[in-house]
């Protein structure tokens, strides 16, 4: 009974419209590998329906200045050691 009286102010076609912002996290985006590829085209497909994407990466390289200049925004933590208690 609780369940019925909460109400959803937007219908399903309302939701399927409204663009949306999505982040992206990965390790490395250092070189083009198949995880790279697939992030990019991704990416590239959800900006081309309108939603903004914001990758970040613990460290970059060549793929997230690509991206940047493409415009994505992209976050490159710059993480200089992965996996120790220190890096968290």
């Amino acid at each position: 009974m609780a369940r019925a009286a909460i109400s959803n102010t937007m219908d399903s076609t309302d939701r399927k419209n409204r663009p949306m912002v999505v982040m992206i996290i990965c390790d490395l985006l250092m070189g083009m590998g198949g995880a790279e590829r697939n992030l990019y085209i991704l990416s590239k497909g959800l900006r081309d329906k309108g939603h903004t994407v914001v990758v970040c990466c613990l460290k970059g390289g060549k793929v997230s200045q690509s991206m940047a200049k493409e415009g994505f925004i992209v976050v490159d933590l710059d993480v200089q050691r992965f996996y120790t208690p220190l890096v968290v």
